[in-house]
């Protein structure tokens, strides 16, 4: 035998085999050409032992036993076969065997021992000790863990076959990633198959264990799907009892993996007085053009016992479709949809608290492309709107756009020089078709839908100009053409039966109806600084006031030579009035009566430089009011009410999260006793006027109040919640309400412990008194909601609210969670209201064990296990 030990170079060694400091490439060629005793006079061709060249490196000993055709190497052994690396502190390589033993081995304490690896194709595994065939690429193994999608495999012996095939003696199969795991599906024998790229796992008579005490869970065999491309299957439906339908088997169902571009899913659930539903769905997706989900629901739902006074059947759908289109594809075109169709009562059976709550949907399908190099381009929506507490419904079916971008007919190609005012000249077009629908929720997809369709074609064209006078005085002149297209008109009269105006009859054909108006505005900014000094801690205010001024002049298209207006009686006396037979189209009839009027506007934004130790330049702005804004009108030839209404609206945010919103109507008007409007201003009795309508809302959110956050996040963009869309986003950041804490609601059982805790609350005061016999109106309500990690592994989470005018409670819930590593348990309670409940669960965090689950609820839901 000859001993090598490659790092230590001063040690003298009679060695006839090449080194390479502490790597050597070694084949069985190699030997026997280097060493001169193994030297055959006859020249005999020796076959090599070895297919391929091992690649060996180690930091101790390495020693060839060339009587007994074996290969020893010691600490941190390091050795390459083709594509599979294995390494151990021990290895024995058997030369004329064409076998690897590796085997790790306790330290001087005799504490810790070391673990072997191996690397196969890409495929990492641990174990205690291998004996590893180079030839046939068989190997047996003992003390193995290893992972296999998002399970976690340890084996006391396995034996791997050449075609990747494993069999496993005394398994643990789990999905935790400790060492000594905290749940497993204990089994005598397993197998590990793989086959076109899809691997399973397959388990004989096996039995639960959670903290090493074996639970009264059998199995008589395991199936368990390593999820790298999606598989066709059977989903197992749960089993429950719910107080108002009774026991239940639902979310039973198949899913149909087609292809790796679409999906099908179909469940169903039944119930034993007689409830039944059904649900489809669909997930598309195509790699850089498009991606898309589809689901449709029906219910048929049958509450209390027939008989009973409680008793009601009723049936109910609803209808989703997201589609998202990526801008890479199609550049100039886009295509989006997020429908959400439902009839009023599908969620207050079949949803969650969150959507029976929501009573408002809306949905949109949007198209739009542009022509690259030229002005043109076209739009079309779909639009629906539902509430379904007045079952109100409106569509529409579509709307489509064509635009003609601004066009400059005077400006000079190769332009030389200042601009003449003549080139500053332009001119656009926009045409729409719109059509709408306004219904109720029973009327929907029936023929009586359409009875009030409205429909036609408008066409606009603006023509304006601009340009400076003084320099600081910005002047705009334009003119304006709209001509509307309709395809009926109504015809009214007097009716001395009801002894009022009805509509006697609705005529069809094409009409044309247009109006016009001129108009010039002027327009400048002012900038106000005043200076406190920089010693002071407020330093200076900034106060830039925008005014503008417009006057305008439309005809009154009420006159006979326009043809646009109809007389009719409109009293027993024989008082004889006009209107017009397009009053009721949906772009409206023409204007009656001339109008010169004087509109003024002035916006105001108002910015404070105070002392801050935070920022580098030793100051930091801080906005007093966003924007400021009070506008009116004049009307110079109106009859009566000459002067407009006052809008007054105010936007600004406090502590870095306090977002105010104000917005008011000054009526200039004085009312009398019997709360009547004249025609008399208010001011001649040294008042301002009546608010007629108030409104006052304003949100915060906060975040992670101890974290590396800081105190409040705001409305930022670090707040957008990956689980919602991005226009749930945008509608939650306006109204103040972080979505991270409405992802969390909406998911409690898959809580998000990253963030230490977070609030949002949304107030809003709505005040109206419009005078007449309409009652003044307040409305005050507040909604919050929001999560805290009480440790880093419990949390909680709330959403609720209240009405101060009932001074009740709106519907809301608290949740409770706790991680369990592997697992998670969590409580949620729902205190008032149609789902009051409670409901608590404990479930593997792993979707490969999702089934794994307990899961205990009382009152709306209850019993379901």
């Amino acid at each position: 035998m000859i001993f090598v030990t490659p790092s230590r170079a001063k040690r003298m060694v009679r060695d006839t085999f090449p080194q390479n400091d502490s790597t050597t490439l070694l084949s069985i060629k190699d030997i026997i050409k280097t060493d001169s005793s193994l030297s055959d006079t006859t020249k005999r061709k020796h076959k090599p032992l070895l297919e391929d060249i091992i690649h060996t490196k180690n930091s101790d000993s390495m020693v060839y036993d060339l009587a007994n055709g074996k290969m020893y190497l010691y600490n941190n052994a390091d050795v390459k076969y083709s594509q599979n690396v294995l390494k151990a502190d021990y290895m024995e390589v058997e030369l004329d065997k064409n076998v690897i033993n590796a085997k790790g081995v306790f330290d001087s304490t005799r504490n810790e021992f070391s673990k072997t690896t191996f690397k196969d194709t890409g495929k990492d595994y641990e174990m205690d000790s291998m004996s590893y065939n180079l030839k046939s690429q068989k190997a047996k193994i003992r003390g193995v863990t290893f992972v296999e999608g998002e399970g976690f495999i340890h084996g006391k012996q396995i034996k791997k076959m050449k075609d990747n095939t494993i069999n496993i003696a005394d398994v643990k199969y789990t999905t935790c990633d400790h060492e000594h795991p905290h749940f497993y599906i204990a089994s005598s024998k397993a197998q590990l198959i793989e086959n076109n790229e899809n691997k399973n796992i397959v388990f004989g008579p096996s039995y639960l264990v959670l903290e090493d005490v074996p639970l009264p869970v059998f199995l008589p065999f395991g199936f368990f799907p390593v999820v790298q491309n999606k598989k066709s299957g059977i989903i197992i439906p749960s089993l429950g009892e719910e107080v108002v339908r009774g026991f239940f088997l639902r979310d039973g169902g198949y899913y149909w993996a087609i292809n790796d571009k679409i999906d099908l899913t179909i469940r169903g659930g039944i119930y034993t007085l007689g409830s039944w539903n059904t649900n489809i769905s669909t997930s598309y997706k195509t790699k850089y053009k498009y991606s898309g989900s589809l689901t449709a629901s029906y219910a048929n739902d049958v509450i209390g016992d027939k008989g009973s006074t409680d008793y009601s059947k009723s049936q109910s759908y609803k209808l989703q479709w997201q589609h998202t289109q990526d801008p890479k594809f199609l550049p100039n075109s886009t295509f989006s949809a997020k429908v959400d169709l439902s009839s009023g009562s599908y969620d207050k059976y079949n949803g969650g608290v969150n959507d029976y709550m929501n009573s408002q949907t809306n949905s949109s399908v949007a198209f739009s492309k542009t022509w690259a190099g030229t002005p043109f381009s076209i739009s079309a929506n779909l639009q629906h709107s539902q509430n379904n507490r007045d079952s109100s419904v409106v569509m529409s079916l579509p709307n489509v756009v064509f635009n003609v971008n601004k066009i400059y007919p005077f400006r000079r190609r190769n332009a030389v020089g200042k601009k003449q005012w003549y080139e500053k000249i332009s001119f656009s077009y926009t045409g729409t078709l719109n059509n709408q629908i306004k219904t109720t929720i029973p009327k929907f997809m029936t023929e009586a839908m359409f009875d009030d369709m409205k429909y036609g074609i408008k066409h606009s064209i603006p023509v304006n100009t601009s340009f400076n006078i003084l320099k600081y005085l910005n002047v705009s002149p334009s003119f304006s053409y709209n001509e509307k297209w309709y395809f009926n008109k109504i015809k009214k009269e007097w009716s001395p039966e009801t002894n009022s105006v009805i509509v006697k009859d609705t005529t069809k054909g094409f009409y044309r109806v247009y109006d016009y108006s001129a108009s010039l505005s002027f327009s400048t900014i002012v900038y106000g600084m005043y200076n406190f000094g920089k010693d002071k801690g407020l330093s200076a205010i900034r106060h830039v006031v925008t005014p503008s001024f417009s006057a305008s002049y439309k005809p009154d298209f009420s006159k006979a030579l326009y043809g646009f207006y109809d007389p009719v009686q409109t009293d027993a006396s024989g008082k004889i009035d006009y209107y017009s037979p397009y009053e009721q189209g949906i772009f409206g009839g023409p204007s009656k009566g001339e109008s010169a009027s004087i509109s003024f506007s002035l916006n105001n934004n108002i910015e404070a430089k105070v002392k801050s130790k935070q920022d580098s330049t030793g100051f930091k702005k801080i906005k007093i009011f966003e924007s400021l804004n009070f506008s009116s009108s004049y009307n110079f030839l109106a009859e009566s009410y000459k002067l407009a209404p006052v809008s007054i609206s105010a936007r600004t945010t406090l502590f870095k999260g306090l977002g105010i919103n104000f917005s008011a109507t000054l009526d200039p008007y004085v009312y009398d006793e019997d709360n009547i409007r004249i025609d008399k201003l208010a001011w001649s009795n040294n008042s301002l006027g009546r608010i007629t309508n108030f409104n006052l809302t304003f949100g915060y959110s906060l975040r992670s109040f101890f974290g590396a956050e800081g105190k409040g996040s705001g409305t930022g963009s670090e707040t957008i919640a990956k689980d919602l869309t991005p226009d749930e986003n945008a509608d939650l950041l306006r109204s103040g309400i972080d979505p991270n804490v409405v992802q969390q609601l909406k998911r409690p059982e898959y809580y998000n412990f990253s963030v230490p805790w977070n609030l949002s609350f949304n107030y809003q005061l709505s005040y109206s008194n419009r005078g007449g016999t309409t009652p003044k109106q307040v409305t005050q309500t507040m909604s919050m909601n929001g999560s805290v990690n009480l440790t880093p592994k419990w949390g909680t989470s709330f959403s609720g609210g209240i009405d101060f005018n009932t001074m009740k409670l709106t519907p809301g819930s608290i949740n409770i969670t706790r991680d369990l590593h592997c697992w998670q348990m969590g409580f949620s309670w729902v205190p008032i209201g149609l789902h009051k409940s409670w409901t608590f669960n404990i479930n593997v965090k792993s979707s490969v064990l999702q089934d794994l689950k307990f899961k205990k609820s009382s009152g709306f839901l209850e019993n379901n296990l």
